[in-house]
């Protein structure tokens, strides 16, 4: 492994060259008759040389690299700063160690970055994705119309039904960005107070009797047998969560499956759980599902419609209640998302 060069090496090597081309130069002049010094004349001398050799290489070697990396020390330590470097006794030493931290510093900086640009080039790809198909859908029956369909009675209401069908889609799509960035940025203040949940879940369970209806899935509650369930939270934002958690829930259901909530009483918290005996994740997408847009089966889900957007968003209110959500899964047999909630 090649060794590494030091400026105190650097003046070591030439305090030696020094001090030998001292000796040889007193060795000329003695063997030529020019001189005659004593042995320990020959060592005060060559332990002269090298001493003031060292020094003075390393007070130029010290001011050199001080005058190079003071610009970089500004920068490193910020205005006034490069001052305690300058009284520091290990000069050299203290350089290696704030340049290797800011190198460093750097580096992780250009990771960060360079994950952000990954994530709006993927989000940006995503979100065009989403967007095009209900738009081409709407082109499509506006020029079918405007080709003639017009004049037909059947023709021109369900064209002008599909296309308001997809105009839907698209402000879905654009109320579900916004409340997400409104999330991010903390303009959502939520609502804490006690609430039961259990008649919330009913209610839920009303709202999505026909899309389970559609795809054959039971909708079941299973609170233990409380007759009340009261947790801390916004009521609006947590009802939500569990119509995202069950809408995604149905979409990836198999027919003729089940969806069970399950109420978990924890004395200072509770647990609430969305089970299906679905179709499963497979392991490689489970750190993504939260993503903006991230679809497991595009066609699936594109079918049983929604935004693409339902998990980020649960992601965010959960974050926004200083909770997580927690997703496990076994592929092919169901999925299980559960979160807690203060009692």
């Amino acid at each position: 492994m090649k060794k590494k060069v030091t400026p105190l090496k650097v003046c070591v090597m030439l305090a030696i060259s020094n001090t030998l081309i001292t000796l040889l130069v007193i060795a000329v002049l003695s063997l030529a008759g020019k001189t005659q010094i004593n042995t320990w004349q020959i060592f005060l001398i060559a332990l002269l040389v090298f001493g003031a050799s060292y020094t003075v290489t390393y007070l130029i070697i010290k001011k050199y690299i001080l005058q190079k990396l003071i610009q970089i020390y500004k920068a490193i330590q910020h205005k006034g700063k490069s001052k305690n470097m300058l009284m520091s006794k290990n000069v050299f030493e203290q350089t290696s160690q704030d340049v290797s931290k800011w190198a460093k510093e750097l580096d992780e900086e250009v990771q960060t970055q360079t994950q952000l640009a990954n994530y709006r080039r993927l989000f940006i790809g995503n979100f065009s994705h989403e967007i095009r198909t209900p738009i081409f859908n709407i082109q499509g029956y506006i020029d079918t119309l405007i080709d003639g369909a017009m004049d037909d009675d059947n023709v021109r209401e369900k064209y002008l039904n599909q296309a308001s069908k997809n105009v839907t889609r698209l402000i879905s799509i654009v109320e579900d960005l916004t409340t997400i960035s409104k999330l991010e940025y903390n303009q959502v203040v939520m609502n804490i107070t006690e609430f039961d949940l259990i008649p919330v879940i009913y209610d839920i369970f009303d709202e999505l009797a026909l899309k389970a209806e559609e795809f054959e899935i039971e909708l079941k509650l299973d609170s233990h047998g409380h007759n009340f369930f009261t947790v801390k939270g916004d009521k609006m934002a947590i009802r939500q969560v569990l119509s995202n958690l069950l809408l995604n829930s149905i979409k990836y259901g198999k027919t003729k499956g089940k969806t069970t909530v399950n109420l978990l009483d924890m004395n200072t918290y509770a647990i609430i759980q969305v089970t299906d005996n679905g179709i499963g994740i497979e392991e490689k997408h489970l750190g993504h599902l939260c993503d903006r847009f991230y679809r497991v089966s595009t066609s699936r889900s594109r079918t049983a419609g929604g935004t693409g957007l339902g998990l980020a968003i649960v992601k965010h209110i959960l974050e926004a209640h200083n909770q997580s959500l927690s997703i496990s899964s076994n592929y092919g047999k169901g999925s299980t998302f559960a979160f807690q909630l203060e009692k």
